[in-house]
């Protein structure tokens, strides 16, 4: 009895049983891919808000530094134009010559990466304070002073707006004036 062996028994699975295991696998992708488009869609504005604000520094960092460009220190900050839906919104990383005094972005200002298009579905919902539908942020050398729209800052704070077209969420960028800080909500 201990020695002996059905010869009649075969191993491996009946293809009902394959077809339940497959049919589990299915049901978990239909549950899954959705999910990740959704993950994905999300990361683009987390991505396009975390940029805006690494460009923000580096401005605030070179007029700090007192950058050089051609032997020539510059005041350095990002140009904002409200861009009510996506895609082809756009800002702008500029030097001023702090020399003239006016503190804007005027044409032909862009500098290094210059302008920076947001990624797909991300648009530019809302800028304060705005003139024109238009945000300067100046960045001071070598103070690091900040100028809003030209004019120096005093105790308010400058806030841009990115909304996600394809979710609605939005995440807010905030410049404080007297300080300098620079914070994404």
């Amino acid at each position: 009895m201990f020695g002996f062996k059905n010869k009649n028994k075969r191993n491996g699975f009946t293809v009902l049983e394959l077809m339940v295991v497959i049919g589990i696998m299915v049901m978990m992708l239909v549950l899954t891919v959705p999910n990740f488009k959704s993950f994905d869609r999300s990361q683009i504005l987390e991505s396009e808000a975390d940029k805006l604000f690494s460009i923000l520094r580096q401005a605030q960092v070179w007029a700090l530094t007192g950058q050089t460009v051609g032997a020539t220190r510059y005041n350095f900050g990002v140009h904002f134009l409200q861009c009510v839906s996506a895609p082809g919104c756009q800002y702008t990383f500029f030097k001023d010559d702090f020399t003239s005094g006016d503190k804007r972005y005027s044409t032909g200002e862009e500098y290094g990466i210059g302008q920076i298009t947001l990624g797909s579905g991300v648009y530019v919902a809302a800028i304060n304070p705005q003139s024109s539908n238009i945000l300067d942020i100046i960045f001071e050398v070598p103070t690091g002073k900040v100028y809003l729209n030209g004019a120096e800052a005093g105790s308010g704070n400058a806030t841009i707006t990115l909304t996600s077209s394809f979710s609605g969420r939005s995440r807010t960028i905030t410049v404080n004036s007297e300080s300098g800080q620079i914070n994404i909500q």
